[in-house]
């Protein structure tokens, strides 16, 4: 079946979801680690590539899922630093995971994300990733909104040449996703 079918049939069915799969987290020489169970699925930016804006209960549901496997990372001292829909998965039975949490605590790579992201912001940087500045568990929050904004509106809050899509984020705010979707529920928007 397709992805957006095992949403609704999942949605129908909310204890069947897994926001992160089954996973484990630890130290090993004082190295933290978590790991995700492999899972036959596609990237989120596919998904968005063939459907453009999603279904509201869709959105409804992969943001939860989403928000859900963040705040298991945020409770074991985990802030992932790249919150994309590349880095999150779907599989055909509707269940959401992400990915991208091998190099969430990598100090040599955060280094050098901040230098790079600081020259060649995304659609989905936070402020303090755009100023260079260490990611947090607010810059995850925030690459989860820039996501689900784009699920809502079919694109990201903010486009064009890395530096303008860099100011941007740094001062500006989207427009409000219920002029392009005016049945989107304040409290999602």
């Amino acid at each position: 079946g397709s992805h957006i079918e095992g949403w609704h049939h999942r949605r129908r069915q909310p204890s069947l979801f897994s926001g992160v799969g089954r996973c484990m987290s630890g130290t090993v020489a004082s190295h933290p680690f978590f790991l995700t169970t492999h899972v036959d699925d596609v990237p989120l930016d596919a998904v968005l590539r063939a459907h453009r804006r999603l279904p509201i209960p869709v959105v409804q549901t992969v943001l939860f899922r989403l928000c859900g496997a963040l705040q298991y990372a945020h409770d074991h001292g985990v802030a992932h630093g790249d919150v994309t829909p590349a880095n999150v998965r779907v599989d055909v039975d509707g269940n959401v995971h992400m990915n991208g949490f091998a190099i969430a605590r990598d100090a040599e790579y955060h280094r050098v994300m901040r230098t790079l992201i600081s020259v060649t912001a995304s659609e989905y940087s936070s402020p303090e990733q755009c100023l260079g500045r260490p990611t947090s568990f607010a810059s995850d929050q925030y690459s989860l909104g820039a996501i689900g904004y784009e699920l809502l509106t079919g694109r990201p809050p903010f486009v064009g040449p890395p530096v303008e899509m860099q100011r941007a984020h740094v001062s500006d705010l989207p427009a409000w996703p219920g002029f392009t979707r005016r049945e989107c529920p304040t409290a999602l928007a």
